[in-house]
């Protein structure tokens, strides 16, 4: 009975230490396959992305200098204050999302215009439309989840990939935008 009694007090301490270790292993398994912030395409989706890793992996397949990782981020509550989220270089919205996250977005860069209908506010086109509720129809709908309401594609005010923001290293979101019309 005494063995019994000191395996039983050992318990707490043996699930201390595997949850320390997962913990650990997944910093470290973090650390080694993330890229910096000027490296990766970052894309925030508004609703359930059953296809997140086909949509990474097309993303991806596209050959860049500057970009080695693309991540799809679908909608979480637990994500809502994520630094990630806020500094996405791309996103996919609901018309309501436009409104709720509008102080993340930038507005449309020139050369992505000409992608689809644009979402204007203020005078100025911050969205291009990706999903139409009406009809049903739009870009990766058998990789995205849509909602009954209008999607549309914008871009993060503070990537690094998009020349809308002063601080940024490259060019790139406007090009990984298109690419998201192409992906069959």
């Amino acid at each position: 009975m005494k063995a019994f009694r000191k395996i039983m007090n050992l318990i707490p301490l043996m699930l201390l230490w595997l949850m320390m270790t997962a913990f650990v292993w997944g910093w470290i398994f973090t650390f080694l396959t993330d890229a910096p912030r000027e490296e990766k395409i970052v894309l925030f989706i508004e609703c359930d992305v059953p296809g997140d890793t086909f949509i990474a992996s097309k993303l991806e397949a596209r050959p860049s200098d500057i970009i080695r990782l693309a991540q799809v981020r679908p909608f979480s509550y637990s994500m809502m204050s994520s630094e990630a989220i806020r500094n996405a270089d791309l996103y996919i919205l609901s018309e309501s999302g436009m409104t709720e996250y509008f102080e993340w977005l930038s507005p449309l860069p020139e050369s992505a215009l000409t992608l689809g209908e644009t979402y204007e506010t203020d005078g100025a086109f911050y969205g291009i439309k990706v999903y139409d509720a009406q009809s049903a129809s739009g870009i990766l709908t058998e990789h995205i989840a849509y909602e009954d309401q209008d999607y549309y594609l914008a871009f993060g005010r503070h990537s690094l990939h998009n020349t809308e923001n002063e601080t940024a290293v490259s060019d790139e979101a406007p090009i990984y935008a298109s690419l998201l019309f192409e992906i069959e």
